[in-house]
């Protein structure tokens, strides 16, 4: 059970009015409770107290997850034996029988029907869709279009 006051959060000047947030302090801290009633503080004047409670809380079951997770799988890789994993892949490879696709000549095809004739290759000239370009414009020159 954790009792804050404002004055945990915020700082005060000499006549006691409120001037400033302070920087929260390091590590963690529980939701706050009421020092009378013993029940957590909810009252939105608290918000900065209970939003880092909240915060911290939500750090520490992430934390704890991760430890878990990390714990499952480091205990998995150190069971994890390479050795018999490669014998059985080796295994595996020489039951495989490598087989035609049914696809092949389709796929052959397409390629023939693909390539470029040596007459397709020629380049059309850089100057065949060249116009001038009327005195109105404000350029001068060839313009390039290929419509």
């Amino acid at each position: 059970m954790a009792f804050v006051g404002l004055s945990d959060f915020y700082a005060q000047s000499l006549t006691s009015q409120w001037v400033s947030l302070k920087s929260p302090d390091p590590g963690f801290k529980s939701h706050p409770t009421c020092p009378t009633y013993r029940g957590p503080i909810t009252p939105p004047r608290y918000n900065r107290a209970t939003k880092r409670a909240l915060i911290d809380i939500q750090e520490q079951h992430a934390i704890t997850n991760l430890a878990l997770d990390t714990s499952k799988y480091r205990d998995a890789l150190v069971s994890f034996d390479l050795q018999a994993a490669s014998q059985s892949i080796q295994a595996a490879l020489q039951n495989i029988v490598p087989t035609k696709s049914v696809r092949m000549a389709d796929q052959m095809k397409m390629n023939a029907a693909l390539v470029l004739f040596p007459a397709d290759t020629t380049c059309i000239p850089y100057d065949m869709f060249a116009e001038k370009i009327g005195t109105s414009s404000r350029s001068t020159g060839l313009s390039f279009s290929l419509w």
